[in-house]
């Protein structure tokens, strides 16, 4: 426990989106406590969170999955999922958000939003425990990313077609404006630009240029009902219905489909890198 707390006291004495080195240590000791407390093999089988444990494979390649509360079989919440060995190592409660849609990682906390008539914000989350560090009121979105240093994310509401860039305390730093008709359902941020889902008749992702606002059509027809859109460090991925899409950043080519072993309607994934 000593070590792991000094990990973690490293981790943080840096701001994290500052130091990739900070980020990697932070990784390392998400690793070593889902390790130490006999998570790191447990696939999930209960509401309750409980299931078996099975031998350490290595490091696993993990992937922070939302569930939605309106589809969710084993329970909504936030799922650290190991790919590689399609096992979940870890759940946590979503918090008290209506209709959670939008999830990114910034290398240190989980950034959580969505759809909350009453009191809507984004959240930010420890993923060690699931607590509530910070929140930025006022927000909705279904789509948030982390570009190594800012956040971005889109609108919910017909009115507001701006995409903003803000900082960790959620303060705006800059914005463009949506292409016409596009509805953002998630967002990722890869190679330097920033891509987002559209969910419609088209099924698109689209790339954007963050400095001129300019938008190139990357990928059509992904899925007939798309929610989520990540990057695993290669490539874009999108997980629904059992599946993970991967496509290439650049000729939107379907690459890869491969089984995603969470029950329930993703509408948001964000990859542990």
């Amino acid at each position: 426990r000593g070590m792991l707390e000094r990990w973690m006291q490293l981790g943080r004495k840096t701001p994290i989106h500052r130091s990739a080195h900070a980020r990697g240590i932070m990784r390392f000791a998400l690793l070593v406590m889902l390790g130490s407390l006999g998570l790191a093999g447990c696939d999930v089988a209960h509401d309750d969170g409980g299931g078996e444990t099975t031998a350490d494979a290595g490091a696993p390649s993990l992937v922070w999955v939302l569930v939605h509360p309106s589809d969710a079989p084993l329970g909504p919440g936030l799922y650290l999922f190991d790919e590689d060995r399609q096992v979940v190592v870890r759940r946590l409660p979503v918090p008290d958000i209506s209709s959670p849609h939008a999830l990114a990682w910034d290398g240190e906390s989980l950034w959580l939003g969505g759809a909350d008539l009453d009191d809507p914000a984004v959240v930010q989350i420890d993923p060690l425990d699931g607590r509530e560090l910070s929140r930025w009121p006022g927000v909705w979105t279904e789509g948030i990313a982390f570009d190594g240093t800012d956040f971005w994310y889109g609108p919910m509401e017909p009115q507001d077609r701006l995409i903003r860039r803000v900082d960790h305390s959620g303060s705006v730093l800059a914005s463009f404006t949506l292409a016409d008709g596009d509805v953002v359902q998630d967002m990722v941020s890869a190679n330097g630009a920033l891509y987002y889902l559209v969910n419609d008749d088209e099924d698109r992702i689209v790339r954007v240029d963050t400095e001129s606002g300019s938008t190139v059509e990357v990928a059509r027809g992904v899925h007939q009902a798309p929610y989520s859109l990540g990057f695993d460090g290669t490539y874009l991925a999108v997980a629904v219905d059992g599946r993970i899409l991967r496509f290439d950043t650049d000729s939107g080519a379907l690459v890869r489909d491969d089984p995603f072993a969470v029950l329930g309607w993703i509408t948001a994934i964000a990859f542990v890198r």
